[in-house]
C-alpha cells in the first residue's frame, strides 16, 4: 500500500508497481486503507480488485508514455528572455510595518476556527461534494450532516477546553531578485545577504503572449533600485494532540481519533489562511483597505493571486527549508524542520505545515476570502454505531 504527501496514483503505477512482484495499491487517504485491505484479503473480492487495479495502472502507464517527449521546451536562456516583464519604475512596493521575525504562542483557537474551510473535512470520510451543498445532497447528505455535527461538537470542546495549542511564526524581510534567485537581506541597508532562495523557471514553449514564469519575477530586481520584500511563515495547530490520540486508542475509538486528526488539519490550514490575512492587512499592509466577506470568494473576479512558493516551484525542497530556518522562521518554532513541523501538527492530510518548503511569498494581491462558519451549538456525539467522545482523563 502506497500513500503519503509525496506519492500519487501515477507515481505508484509508473515507478513502483512494475518493480514489485506483489500487488501494489495507491491509497490516497489513510481512512481508505481498511476498505483496500478488506478487498485484498477477501477470497471473493481479491481477484477482481487486483485485476481492476492492474488494468487501471496499465492504462495510467500507457497515458504517461503517450505524453512523454511531446511538449517542446526552450533552453534556459531562451526561457529567461521570455520572462515576465514588469515596469518596476512605475511601482513602489508597500513597506512592512516591521522587518524580521515575529512569533505567536498559544493563538486563540476560536479566532482560527472561523476561517475553517470544511470541504476537505468531508473528503476525509470519502464524502464527495462542495460545502455546504453536501449537507443537503440526496445521496450522502444524511451522513455528511452527522459527521459535520460530530465535528462541530468536538471542535467546540477543542476550543473551550484547550485540547490543542496553535503556534505560528512569520518573517518579513528586505529582498531583491538577482537572475532567477531572490536574495534576502539582514536589514534595510541591503548590504549583507542573509540567505538566497533559488527558484525554477518554466521552460515549456508557450504562445507568444504567454510568459515563462519564475517566482523571482514577482520580486523587484536588484538592478532596478526598487526596494522590495519577501515573507514566509509556518504554523501548527496540533501541539498537545498526542495524549488525546493515545486516550482514544486505549478506548479502541478509531472514529474520534480520525475526527480529531481531521480537525487539527483543518485548524492548521485555517491558521495559515488567518495569518496570511493578517499579514496582508496589518503586518505588511498591502491589502489593508479590502473588506473580508463571509463565504467563498468568486475567483473569477480576482485579477491577481499572490504567488506562493510551493514544492514544484523550488529545486531541492529540503535545501529551501534550510533557507527558511536560516532567516529565523522555523527556528522560532522549536527548531523543527518542515517535516517535523508537519508531524507535530498531526494533520491527517498533507497540507501542513510549512506553507511550502520555501515559505509563502506574501505578495501584493487580492484579499481572498475563504469559506468558513462560526461554531454551531454543540451537538451530541455518538450517532448510531459510532462511539461517543470521552473527555480527557485526569492524567491528561
Amino acid at each position: 500500500l502506497i500513500g503519503g504527501a509525496t506519492t500519487s496514483r501515477a507515481h505508484t503505477a509508473i515507478k513502483i508497481a512494475p518493480n514489485y512482484s506483489g500487488t501494489t495499491v495507491y491509497v490516497p487517504d489513510a481512512s481508505r486503507a481498511v476498505g483496500v485491505c478488506t478487498s485484498l484479503v477477501s477470497a471473493s473480492l481479491r481477484d477482481e480488485f487486483v485485476g481492476k487495479t492492474r488494468q487501471e495502472y496499465e492504462r495510467v502507464r500507457r497515458q504517461h508514455q503517450g505524453r512523454r517527449g511531446q511538449a517542446p521546451h526552450h533552453d534556459l536562456e531562451a526561457a529567461r528572455r521570455n520572462a515576465l516583464k514588469t515596469d518596476w519604475a512605475a511601482y513602489r512596493p508597500p513597506v512592512p510595518t516591521r522587518i524580521g521575525v515575529s512569533a505567536f504562542r498559544d493563538y486563540d483557537l476560536a479566532e482560527i476556527a472561523r476561517m475553517i474551510d470544511w470541504a476537505p473535512f468531508f473528503q476525509t470520510w470519502d464524502l464527495a461534494g462542495a460545502y455546504p451543498a453536501i449537507l443537503d445532497d440526496p445521496k450522502v447528505g444524511e451522513t455528511a450532516r452527522q459527521v459535520f455535527a460530530d465535528g462541530q461538537a468536538m471542535l467546540e470542546r477543542i476550543v473551550a477546553e484547550k485540547w490543542l495549542t496553535a503556534n505560528g511564526v512569520y518573517g518579513l524581510f528586505p529582498a531583491n531578485t538577482v537572475g532567477d534567485d531572490v536574495e534576502i537581506y539582514t536589514d534595510e541597508s541591503r548590504q549583507e545577504v542573509l540567505t538566497t532562495f533559488h527558484f525554477l523557471r518554466q521552460q515549456a514553449v508557450k504562445p507568444e503572449d504567454r510568459d515563462n514564469y519564475c517566482l523571482a519575477d514577482f520580486v523587484a530586481p536588484k538592478s532596478s533600485g526598487v526596494q522590495d520584500y519577501l515573507g514566509c511563515f509556518a504554523v501548527t495547530a496540533g501541539l498537545g494532540i498526542d495524549p488525546l490520540l493515545e486516550a482514544f486508542a486505549a478506548q479502541h475509538d478509531d472514529y474520534n481519533a480520525i475526527l480529531l486528526k481531521a480537525l487539527a488539519d483543518r485548524l492548521a490550514e485555517a491558521f495559515a489562511e488567518h495569518l496570511h490575512q493578517r499579514v496582508r492587512r496589518e503586518f505588511w499592509g498591502y491589502a489593508a483597505g479590502r473588506a473580508m466577506q463571509c463565504g467563498r470568494a468568486d475567483r473569477r473576479e480576482i485579477s491577481r493571486h499572490p504567488p506562493r512558493a510551493r514544492l514544484p516551484g523550488v529545486p531541492g525542497p529540503h535545501r529551501e527549508s534550510v533557507a527558511v530556518r536560516s532567516v529565523g522562521c522555523a527556528r522560532e518554532c522549536r527548531h523543527y524542520d518542515h517535516r517535523q513541523l508537519r508531524d507535530a501538527a498531526h494533520g491527517c492530510r498533507q497540507r501542513l505545515l510549512l506553507r511550502a518548503s520555501a515559505g509563502a511569498l506574501l505578495r501584493r494581491g487580492q484579499d481572498l476570502s475563504r469559506s468558513g462558519r462560526g461554531l454551531c451549538a454543540p451537538a451530541r456525539l455518538g450517532h448510531g454505531h459510532r462511539p461517543a467522545l470521552a473527555g480527557p482523563g485526569p492524567g491528561l
